[in-house]
């Protein structure tokens, strides 16, 4: 224990590594902010805060679906003499009630969306479109027709604000920034203690190695999670500033990135997994780069063989295919456990 405090003393007593992740704290709150905004598509799309009044608005409306419609209606019926309510504009206005209605037909129809996907797949199997070899091909029919049966009775989903999730889960740059946030607190605890030679001179000590290295580990663990709840919990709460998450007692399908999921989730739920899922993550990465720095003495062959690690799990994720044989390289990488795929879509994964 004396030796995690000591360890943990260096780091919280160090400036430059305060100043490092205040700093990125501010560049990850800057650019998801704009990400945010501009709902990940690289322009303005609609205003959040029109988005959360609109939403407020069909609270207290019998028939949304209605609501919306006359609202397009009316865009297309005055066209230039059609003052917007929500927006600065026309254009900003029609683009936010057509994402709106988008989400509450999502739900609406949700009972149609699953049949479709089990009527497709009862197409694949009896019209034998995949070959009578391709026994995981015939498997993963099987087997989605399973996992989606369990929702055929459902008919519709209940609508909500949709959008501040979905782009919490598609925002990428908070998954940069802890990442090099673990690279920055591994390079301090480890690899700069290495090239001064206070490594290895504490290994030569009784037991000084195994006691030194768990306790560098734990450190870094506890900064991971500490990191990651900071980093996520930050973004979480500011797209719920945004646009509102709405009932978080909804099932995940209720959201249109997520419908395709099979798995019996309530929000608040999903959200608690996406949490523990980055900060899992975060643990992965640290133990592959503490591993590397602490078994490899050369300083250069030490970083060529984490960024040679990392770009080769990034390389088998975009090179493989969806359906491949090897497809367990593609989703049991550490670069897909960054990716949103594994959490809003379904795979089915071939093992053994």
């Amino acid at each position: 224990m004396y030796l995690f405090w000591e360890e943990f003393h260096k780091i919280y007593t160090n400036k430059m590594i305060l100043a490092s992740v205040c700093i990125l704290f501010f560049v990850n709150g800057i650019f998801s902010f704009y990400m945010f905004q501009s709902g990940v598509a690289g322009g303005y799309l609609y205003s959040s805060g029109s988005y959360k009044k609109i939403y407020r608005e069909l609270e207290h409306q019998s028939n949304p679906k209605k609501f919306i419609e006359k609202k397009i209606e009316k865009i297309y019926e005055e066209k230039d003499q059609y003052k917007p309510k929500y927006e600065e504009n026309p254009n900003a206005e029609y683009r936010l009630f057509s994402a709106v209605q988008e989400e509450i037909n999502d739900c609406s129809g949700y009972g149609e969306y699953v049949q479709n996907i089990i009527n497709n797949a009862n197409d694949i199997l009896h019209f034998g479109l995949i070959a009578s070899e391709n026994h995981f091909g015939i498997r993963n029919q099987q087997k989605i027709i399973q996992d989606y049966s369990k929702w055929s009775k459902r008919k519709s989903m209940p609508y909500g604000e949709q959008k501040g999730l979905e782009v919490f889960i598609k925002n990428t740059v908070t998954d940069f920034c802890c990442f090099l946030i673990i690279l920055l607190l591994s390079v301090f605890l480890v690899s700069r203690e290495a090239d001064t030679g206070e490594l290895f001179l504490y290994q030569s000590t009784y037991k000084g190695d195994i006691r030194l290295a768990i306790s560098k580990w734990a450190v870094l663990m506890v900064g991971t999670c500490l990191v990651c709840c900071i980093f996520y919990g930050s973004d979480l709460i500011l797209v719920n500033a945004m646009y509102g998450i709405g009932n978080m007692e909804r099932p995940i399908q209720a959201i249109s990135l997520l419908r395709g999921s099979v798995l019996h989730l309530s929000i608040l739920q999903y959200i608690v997994i996406i949490f523990l899922s980055k900060i899992l993550n975060g643990f992965l990465m640290l133990s592959f780069i503490f591993l590397g720095m602490m078994m490899i003495y050369k300083n250069e062959w030490r970083y060529l063989t984490v960024v040679g690690a990392f770009g080769g799990e990034i390389l088998l994720f975009y090179a493989i295919h969806d359906n491949s044989r090897f497809e367990i390289l593609k989703y049991i990488n550490a670069y897909a456990f960054l990716r949103p795929e594994l959490l809003v879509g379904y795979h089915n994964i071939s093992i053994f």
